[in-house]
C-alpha cells in the first residue's frame, strides 16, 4: 500500500480572475474575424478595444502589439492578397472573378 498516491485538500491562495477569462474570449473572437473579414488592422483593433470592459483593460496588450497580431495572422493564413507594387504584382485570383452565381465576370 505504500505505492498508493492520494492528494489532499489544498489552500487555493487567490481568486479567480475575471479579466484574464474576458481577454481570452475577446482575443479568440478576434482571431475568428482576422481570417474571414477584410477589415483593416486599425479598425480591428479599435472595435476590440471598444468591446471591452473597463476591469479588463489592463489585461489587454498594446494596441500597437494586437495591430501586429492581426498582421502576422494574415499573412501566416493568407487571408486576403496583399497590395500590389506594381502593375505586374497585380493579379486578380479566380476566385474574385465569380460573381454570387459562380459564373465568371465579363472583362473589363
Amino acid at each position: 500500500m505504500e505505492d498508493d498516491i492520494q492528494k489532499g485538500p489544498s489552500d487555493h491562495n487567490h481568486g479567480g480572475d475575471a479579466a484574464n477569462l474576458e481577454t481570452a474570449k475577446v482575443m479568440d473572437c478576434l482571431r475568428e474575424s482576422v481570417t474571414t473579414t477584410q477589415d483593416t488592422p486599425q479598425y480591428l483593433a479599435s472595435s476590440l478595444s471598444a468591446s471591452i470592459s473597463n476591469g479588463s483593460v489592463g489585461q489587454f496588450p498594446q494596441l500597437s502589439s494586437i495591430e501586429r497580431t492581426i498582421r502576422n495572422m494574415r499573412n501566416a493564413h493568407d487571408a486576403v492578397p496583399a497590395l500590389p507594387q506594381t502593375r505586374q504584382d497585380f493579379v486578380i485570383l479566380e476566385v474574385y472573378k465569380l460573381n454570387t452565381q459562380r459564373r465568371e465576370l465579363p472583362p473589363v
